[in-house]
């Protein structure tokens, strides 16, 4: 009994202290390096980010820090199709009045993006990066007073 105890704690902080850390920063430049130089890996992050503007594609939701999704000082906060129900269910509003304007806590996965051009349904030869946070819980979202 004595060793089943002692090998679960040894078990146990070996887990516990084999997690990677997670990267926090509330400079967007910052993050956008990071995830650069980690490329093509994903990064555990924490941040604080203020939400100018939301973007939609094909069901799936963007929250974006720039006006414009292709300024290259945006981060983009990735809401999966299967959260945006889930999200709808439980506040009742649209993604765009529950998060425009508002600052947010975010924790999820850091990556830079490979967003390919398109022209008549076919993929060019062309392509630029976003900085992404990929997020799999609407808990891993939370406004800011």
């Amino acid at each position: 009994m004595k060793y089943s105890i002692l090998l679960c704690s040894l078990f146990l902080f070996g887990c516990a202290s084999s997690q990677s850390p997670v990267f926090q920063s509330n400079d967007v430049m910052a993050l956008r390096k990071v995830a650069a130089e980690q490329y093509p890996q994903k990064l555990a992050v924490e941040s604080e980010l203020l939400i100018q503007k939301v973007g939609e594609q094909f069901g799936a939701y963007y929250l974006n820090t720039e006006l414009d999704h292709r300024d290259p000082r945006n981060i983009s906060i990735d809401i999966p199709v299967k959260l945006v129900a889930e999200f709808k269910q439980l506040h009742q509003v649209t993604l765009e009045e529950y998060y425009t304007g508002k600052r947010v806590r975010v924790i999820g996965e850091l990556e830079q993006a490979m967003i390919c051009f398109h022209r008549g349904g076919c993929e060019l030869n062309r392509y630029y990066y976003q900085t992404h946070i990929q997020v799999t819980s609407l808990a891993q979202i939370q406004l800011m007073q």
